[in-house]
């Protein structure tokens, strides 16, 4: 029931998922790599985003299309779950965020997907379905839960919940560059 009214990713749209996700995902630092700068001889800095609890920047845009449906449809309007198709960091993401709001979730992954990861997911609460050998299939399966159960999907991408969140990486990075 992504909001059919929020049609762009714009800055403001941006600043909005930095409200949201406040509190909910890490500020993570940023570094200079002295030896990427040397070998490039350009000042490169790195984002942590592996210190996100999930491992990956995929939380922020789980957590902040979450709380815009929760925020916007109210809690009960998940009641039946999310759902999702990955390889792992999105699929942890959203297993993570929907725990933390209290919403049930399914995490579609292929056979191929390594039991490492399907067991990380699980560890956040999620039900794992494993499906077929691949995104396509794993996907397919989603779509089913979404007709058949009622499940609310969260995209891996091409979202504009989902990519505001995942902007609120450069303003951090502005940010912590001009201070």
């Amino acid at each position: 029931m992504p909001d059919p009214g929020h049609h762009s990713v714009t800055l403001e749209s941006i600043y909005q998922a930095r409200a949201r996700i406040a509190g909910q995902v890490v500020r993570t630092p940023l570094i200079r790599s002295m030896e990427l700068s040397r070998r490039f001889d350009a000042e490169i800095f790195l984002k942590l985003e592996n210190c996100q609890p999930t491992g990956a920047f995929k939380l922020r845009g789980a957590t902040n299309m979450i709380a815009t449906l929760i925020e916007k449809h109210g809690r009960d309007s998940l009641d039946q779950g999310v759902t999702t198709a990955s390889t792992g960091n999105h699929g942890r993401a959203v297993a993570f965020a929907a725990a933390r709001f209290g919403v049930p979730s399914v995490i579609c992954l292929s056979e191929r997907v390594p039991d490492n990861k399907v067991r990380a997911i699980e560890s956040l609460g999620a039900e794992v379905k494993r499906v077929g050998q691949s995104q396509d299939e794993a996907f397919e399966a989603v779509t089913r839960l979404v007709e058949e159960q009622g499940m609310t999907l969260i995209p891996p991408f091409d979202d504009p919940l989902i990519a505001s969140g995942q902007g609120t990486i450069g303003l951090e990075l502005l940010e912590d560059q001009l201070s």
